[in-house]
């Protein structure tokens, strides 16, 4: 028996590709929106490969013996200006009565978790009308519904509701180049500086010494020229902190990115909207739970650092007390293996 793997939207292939090499063969079949941005990523998966469309997936089912459809996104989007997205978001589920018509089980990845469990935590109004009408009876067509990072599966339990961890740990078969770890503490910073999605007023917060002493230094994995780059570029530089910031005048490919998430230490991830940790996953947590780096947020008050079991190991109201701390952990560790390779 085989299995469906399917994004209906042309983006998302960071998390597609881990769950469809996580948990399918060469006998499965990956169906993916056309114009995806991410095919490069996407050929590497060794299955059948072939565009989404409704009229072709119930060919597949009819034709061929399937166990299982994996929809990579079940969260819609409730914002399209036009008819493009709303066509796209009755694609998605239309899916899950299209595979019961057939007897086949159905799973899927809840991006924005709030249009299916009810949390004190939500991106809108929209998403809260759609779950409280719709959604929460929706979400029982499914088998299972995963979610991304660990700390959105505790903060959905901790409010009733049930989902498993998709691990993305396969994005780490990507990076096939590998980049010395430098002296230091090194955070990465991945992607744009999009003031719509991103905040990143904490850094102004840096202490010009702390990064001089401590060697801390921050990897911008991004091309500094596009979007807000060039105002925040121009802002550390006024407050004396710009020699604790990496630029790249280039968009960095996915090779260079995942060599520079190995080689660093933390993944920072600041964004704009509180959902962010509980029910919403950002690209930057998925890729450090990859690579097993904990990540750097601002959440409820605090600067925390997260492990990969979605557990705050550091917390704090000063981002320079929180480094500290992190620059004091990695002295201890490498004191920790010195003497444990002096004793060998």
């Amino acid at each position: 028996m085989k299995k469906v793997f399917i994004e209906v939207y042309p983006y998302h292939s960071e998390t597609l590709y881990p769950y469809a090499d996580a948990i399918g063969g060469p006998e499965d079949i990956v169906l993916y929106n056309p114009t995806s941005q991410g095919k490069d990523v996407l050929a590497r998966l060794h299955m059948r490969h072939a565009d989404f469309s409704i009229k072709r997936l119930i060919k597949i089912l009819w034709r061929e013996k399937i166990s299982e459809v994996h929809i990579n996104s079940i969260s819609v989007n409730l914002h399209g200006r036009n008819w493009a997205p709303w066509r796209k978001a009755f694609a998605i589920v239309s899916i899950p009565y299209i595979c019961r018509l057939f007897g086949v089980s159905v799973f899927g990845i809840a991006h924005e978790a709030d249009q299916y469990f009810a949390t004190p935590v939500s991106l809108n109004r929209r998403h809260n009308l759609y779950r409280k009408y719709y959604g929460r009876f929706h979400k029982r067509l499914f088998s299972d519904v995963y979610v991304l990072a660990p700390e959105i599966k505790n903060y959905i339990a901790e409010h009733g509701g049930s989902v498993s961890v998709m691990s993305t740990r396969s994005l780490t078969k990507l990076s096939a180049v590998n980049v010395d770890k430098r002296p230091g503490l090194t955070l990465a910073w991945i992607g744009a500086m999009d003031s719509q999605r991103r905040n990143w007023q904490g850094l102004y917060e840096i202490d010009a010494g702390l990064l001089s002493k401590t060697q801390i230094l921050f990897d911008m994995i991004c091309d500094i020229r596009a979007a807000k780059g060039p105002d925040f570029e121009e802002k550390i530089g006024s407050l004396g902190i710009s020699h604790g910031f990496f630029f790249r005048r280039y968009r960095p490919d996915d090779e260079e990115l995942f060599a520079a998430v190995k080689a660093c230490d933390i993944v920072v991830g600041f964004y704009a909207h509180e959902s962010y940790g509980k029910v919403k996953t950002s690209g930057a947590r998925h890729i450090a739970l990859a690579f097993d780096k904990p990540v750097l947020v601002y959440q409820d008050g605090h600067y925390q650092l997260i492990g990969s079991e979605g557990v705050a190991t550091i917390k704090s109201t000063d981002i320079n007390q929180l480094l500290e701390r992190a620059v004091q952990l990695q002295n201890d560790e490498q004191a920790t293996l010195k003497q444990v390779g002096l004793s060998s």
